[in-house]
């Protein structure tokens, strides 16, 4: 469950709101995944807080297991649930005024083993999810990825919107950013063709609540091992620079991207600090007040080029947003939640 401090902090930042969802249907997609739930729980606590009168449709594979995760964190909710794939569920049978769409399975294990399935699901998904917003004018936000720019080239220090690099096209471990990449231009066929409102959220990485330890993900990875009381072990000389964005920002951005975002236009979402791989494995066991780590330095020359630092002076611009909560408060609520 999501905290109250963290609650009353997105409810602070969303305050001006109001207008753009008092009585708005918004349906959602990858609902009950990391990003799915984060927004989900603050929009039901946006719309009980400011008695918004928001109807919230979500898809879901399993009915019955999203049911009882959201009926835990937030009795008596006005959610409604679609069973269905998204490559070919039903639609709702209302009209839909706001779409977020971010049915992924972003797994590294499904990337490696079955690509094409992946394919399948981000391109076939994001179409039929586009023919809802058809349908009815929905304003639509995508949720890409910065894996969409690839390798990070050493000469830049961080991705912006402007980058027109893209995933390496030898390898089947591009599937995943490269048809993320694809999706990005079917929204601005649909845009261009039927005149549609979608903004596109490229976005980076993420710790907070609900984040599974047991993936891909570094900083969940580490977390997971002072959790169990085990040593962290970075297999590279640890020298990789990455950014992270504490949950309760992302929802907060992702809000605004959904009310606000220009058609056509895609934003960076993602953190500010730089920290190298090797220093967010210290400040995690620093955070945790307990556990070793250990630098391994295995094979270093598979760790180069593995940077992944996102520029998000865009956004940060357009919407006069300056402020996050630092990484380390962000580790401190993870592993609280965990805990």
């Amino acid at each position: 469950m999501i905290s109250n401090r963290d609650i009353q902090y997105m409810l602070n930042h969303l305050s001006g709101f109001s207008d753009s969802l008092h009585s708005k249907t918004i349906f959602i997609t990858g609902g009950t995944g990391f990003i799915g739930k984060w927004l989900v729980e603050c929009m039901l606590h946006l719309n009980q807080s400011n008695k918004l009168n928001l109807q919230l449709i979500l898809l879901t594979r399993n009915e019955g297991s999203a049911k009882k995760h959201y009926d835990s964190v937030f009795p008596n909710n006005k959610l409604l649930y679609i069973e269905g794939d998204v490559r070919n569920f039903h639609y709702p049978t209302t009209k839909v005024d706001f779409i977020i769409h971010g049915a992924t399975d972003a797994s590294a294990i499904m990337n490696n083993e079955r690509p094409t399935e992946m394919m399948d699901i981000i391109y076939n998904g994001t179409a039929h999810t586009l023919n809802l917003a058809k349908r009815d004018k929905s304003k639509t936000l995508f949720l890409s990825s910065g894996a969409i720019y690839g390798v990070q080239p050493d000469q830049i220090e961080s991705f912006d919107e402007n980058y027109i690099g893209g995933p390496k096209l030898d390898t089947h471990l591009s599937a995943y950013g490269e048809t993320k990449r694809a999706a990005e231009v079917l929204c601005r066929a649909y845009i261009h063709q039927f005149n549609l409102d979608i903004t596109i959220a490229r976005c980076f990485a993420f710790v907070g609540p609900y984040l599974p330890l047991d993936t891909h993900f570094a900083i969940g990875n580490f977390m997971m091992n002072v959790l169990k009381n085990e040593t962290i072990t970075v297999k590279s000389d640890g020298k990789p620079l990455r950014t992270y964005m504490y949950a309760a920002d992302l929802a907060i951005w992702l809000m605004h991207l959904l009310c606000s975002g220009k058609s056509g236009q895609a934003y960076n979402v993602g953190g500010q600090e730089v920290i190298s791989i090797k220093d967010l494995a210290y400040l995690v066991q620093s955070v945790a007040g307990k556990g070793q780590v250990e630098i391994l330095n295995q094979n270093p020359a598979i760790y180069v080029n593995l940077n992944y630092v996102c520029n998000v002076q865009k956004f940060m611009r357009e919407f006069n947003i300056n402020s996050m909560i630092p990484l380390r408060e962000g580790i401190e609520r993870t592993i609280e939640f965990h805990q």
